[in-house]
């Protein structure tokens, strides 16, 4: 796992996190209510404030996440930023320690945001099936999620 987007913390989970069902070392946390909504970087920001990063996507825990996410999307409903920005290339996508993304592994087919320009940042669209996807500014307002690990 690489070191530049996950810390690892103490035994437990950081406060206002909860270990995911199926990875006993991962920890996340979602940030939906209206007041917290914020940009990228502040997002960002808020996540290693607390001893974590945004949330780095994988093909192990996209399924569960999507569904976290469905639950965890706030009244009224959010999209929420994750760990994943376009490079300068429109349409590459990087995990936030520079490592590339397979976009077939995340992107709707129908919503793929190829087009949209490049250093887009990512986020689970909650129109979209949450899927990744760069429509709207680094700066919108959205919830977030924040992903740690815990060492036993």
């Amino acid at each position: 796992m690489s070191e530049g987007l996950i810390r690892q913390t103490t035994a437990a989970c950081p406060a206002n996190y909860s270990p995911t069902p199926s990875g006993r070392l991962t920890c996340i946390r979602f940030v939906s209510d209206v007041g917290n909504r914020t940009s990228f970087s502040a997002a960002r920001s808020a996540c290693q404030a607390d001893g974590g990063d945004l949330l780095r996507l994988n093909a192990g825990n996209f399924d569960q996440i999507r569904q976290l996410a469905d639950a965890n999307k706030g009244t009224p409903a959010c999209d929420f930023w994750v760990g994943a920005k376009e490079g300068n290339t429109d349409g590459v996508w990087l995990y936030l320690n520079g490592d590339s993304i397979s976009p077939n592994i995340f992107f709707n087919p129908m919503t793929n945001p190829v087009g949209n320009g490049a250093n887009a940042c990512g986020k689970l669209a909650e129109g979209d099936g949450f899927y990744l996807h760069d429509g709207g500014s680094c700066t919108d307002n959205n919830g977030y999620i924040c992903q740690a690990i815990k060492i036993n």
